[in-house]
């Protein structure tokens, strides 16, 4: 096994890493892929560079951990970049991270803001309207007259927000799935 493993790395001089160029598959977060490779002991296809654990340093210790490469680079299985961790690294420990500490503070405020403003249906529920007749009177394609009284269009129009979007970080290149882990806990859990 492994000599079929050492086949498939390509040396990188200036960075050092060993670079996976056997098969690969999409990782946890799909803008970055993996190396894989058929363990013929286990009957199983398994991370690269937790083979290079196995194959290069304590293959027991490694049950219930993360295999984590220091350099940043997802397809290395250098054993001299690659730590064992309790926990999977996220955020501004992880080589790769695009967001800090303060983004992620910014994206939960952005969904705390998102959560406690009125929606479309929570008017449309209150005066007694459809939703589309909201939609039409906040941007300006009907008076609502007939079907709510001006005040209740002035109500509606002072007080309604749309929902803040998360495009400044789309932008930098924070995938949508790592804002996503953000907001449900998943990663960056120090932060509040």
């Amino acid at each position: 096994m492994l000599d079929n493993f050492l086949q498939k790395i390509s040396e990188d001089k200036k960075t050092g890493c060993w670079v996976w160029v056997g098969s690969k598959r999409s990782a946890l977060r799909k803008s970055s892929v993996c190396g894989i490779m058929y363990n013929p002991y286990t009957q199983k296809a398994e991370d690269a560079h937790r083979l290079s654990w196995k194959l290069f340093r304590e293959p027991k210790s490694i049950t219930d951990k993360f295999v984590i490469q220091t350099c940043g680079n997802r397809l290395c299985v250098c054993p001299d970049h690659l730590s064992l961790e309790n926990e999977q690294r996220s955020g501004d420990s992880h080589p790769s991270s695009k967001l800090t500490e303060d983004n992620v503070r910014e994206i939960r405020a952005i969904k705390k803001r998102n959560d406690s403003r009125k929606t479309l249906q929570s008017y449309a529920e209150e005066f007694g309207v459809s939703r589309e007749t909201i939609r039409k009177v906040i941007l300006n394609r009907t008076s609502g007259e007939g079907s709510l009284t001006s005040s209740q269009v002035q109500t509606i129009k002072k007080n309604y927000r749309p929902p803040e979007k998360y495009d400044k970080f789309l932008k930098s290149g924070v995938s949508r799935g790592a804002i996503a882990s953000v907001l449900s806990g998943r990663t960056w859990k120090g932060v509040s």
